[in-house]
């Protein structure tokens, strides 16, 4: 299967064409693997995805247009050969910042547990407790600096319901959503 080769200007069109506000990846070719990851805020980031025997992975290495895509292209290449020597610079990088977070613990649980043997209505129950409740405290934390207070405090914050008004299309009032809550805690946290 032949891909296309994006030049500089072609990926430049490509990045001002794409919709704002959203994720998106572009593969660039001339490499395996290359790609720029474009978050919701605007960055964009080259990474490199590439097996191992342990699986799939994917190392960032810099960001576009400071990194253009000749170098982006020359250093997928380096990282690619330290690859096939048997480097894993996704491994590296993470030994290097010290250990793993509780994210990562996250993805392996839903890749190695979550998702293999349970249902998948109680996976997409576990990954929006996750999203609402636990990610945007705990998933850049490391797994060795959480302590039981930490688990606390967040069982304490998720009891605390919130109550949030609905109105229908027409403005009048509809039934409260209650969000956190004792139960929820309790199966958020268990």
């Amino acid at each position: 299967m032949v891909r296309n080769m994006l030049t500089e200007a072609g990926l430049r069109k490509q990045v001002r064409e794409l919709e704002p506000g959203r994720e998106h990846t572009i593969e660039v070719g001339g490499v395996e693997g290359l790609r720029l990851r474009i978050k919701k805020s605007g960055v964009a980031s080259w990474t490199l995805r590439y097996r191992v025997d342990t699986g799939q992975r994917r190392v960032t290495f810099g960001r576009y247009p400071i990194l253009g895509l000749g170098e982006a292209r020359a250093t997928a290449r380096r990282l690619l050969g330290r690859i096939s020597l048997g480097e894993d610079p996704s491994s590296q990088r993470k030994e290097a910042r010290g250990g793993a977070t509780v994210g990562d613990l996250w993805e392996r649980y839903l890749d190695e547990h979550a998702r293999p043997h349970k249902k998948p209505s109680s996976v997409r129950m576990d990954v929006l407790n996750w999203r609402n409740h636990l990610a945007p405290v705990l998933a850049s934390i490391k797994i060795d600096a959480v302590t039981r207070a930490d688990i606390a405090q967040l069982h304490a914050k998720i009891a605390r319901p919130k109550t949030q008004a609905r109105r229908s299309r027409h403005g009048t009032p509809r039934k409260p959503v209650l969000r956190g809550g004792k139960g929820v805690a309790n199966r958020v946290l268990a």
